[in-house]
């Protein structure tokens, strides 16, 4: 019976291993899917007028205008809806010139 015992034990904890790295495998695909989609999208976005980038994303978090006419464009995920959902906050900045064109984006995780 002992045998039988450690036998069941040692199947279920080497599928509740196996359970958890399919699973965890599976949230870094998905994440990487989401990465890749936002930095297409954020790189697309370069030396475009900075209206289509608020059509895109809905309006920003924060704008932010400079002393030199620049203005720098905030959005975060969440509450931004039109942003991909990440297991953490993901920030897009976009600045844009004084004649309302995109001259930076980048995007990052916190």
């Amino acid at each position: 019976m002992f045998v039988f015992e450690t036998c069941v034990f040692i199947l279920f904890l080497g599928s509740v291993c196996i359970w958890s790295l399919v699973r965890e495998s599976l949230e870094e695909r998905r994440y990487q899917q989401a990465a890749d989609q936002l930095s297409n999208v954020v790189n697309s976005f370069y030396g475009r007028p900075i209206e289509e980038a608020k059509s895109s994303f809905g309006p920003p978090f924060e704008e932010v205008a400079g002393h030199s006419g620049r203005s720098l464009y905030i959005w975060k995920s969440p509450p931004a809806p039109n942003l991909p959902r990440f297991n953490r906050v993901a920030i897009v900045t976009l600045t844009a010139d004084q004649d309302g064109m995109i001259r930076d984006a980048e995007w990052h995780r916190w």
